[in-house]
């Protein structure tokens, strides 16, 4: 019988492996719990109230709302995210007190 490795017995790892292996371990839950926080974060009103307003111009009339999909009209209400990304107010309003990132590039608020 040969002193070949079977598919069903654990390999010898050597230290450095090991200690790689837990390295990737630990960055593997530091991520994740940025992830979380990240998708659970949430604006306070307050800092909803300080997005940038704007009033639709002509320039806009050709743009829609990537949340409720309606073109702009002219003197719409429109908040500007960091991202200069333009919305309705208030549909970016709910949007952002449920999820802080700009619903095209995902870019936080």
């Amino acid at each position: 019988m040969s002193n070949r490795h079977k598919p069903d017995e654990p390999q010898n790892e050597s230290l450095g492996f090991k200690i790689f292996k837990a390295v990737e371990f630990v960055a593997a839950i530091g991520l994740g719990a940025y992830i979380g926080y990240q998708l659970y974060k949430e604006l306070t009103a307050e800092e909803v109230e300080k997005l940038p307003i704007t009033i639709a111009t002509n320039d806009d009339k050709n743009l829609e709302c990537a949340i409720c999909l309606d073109s702009f009209r002219l003197n719409d209400k429109l908040r500007v995210l960091p991202c200069q990304h333009k919305y309705h107010a208030d549909c970016i309003m709910q949007w952002v007190t449920r999820n802080p990132n700009c619903p095209q590039c995902r870019r936080d608020c």
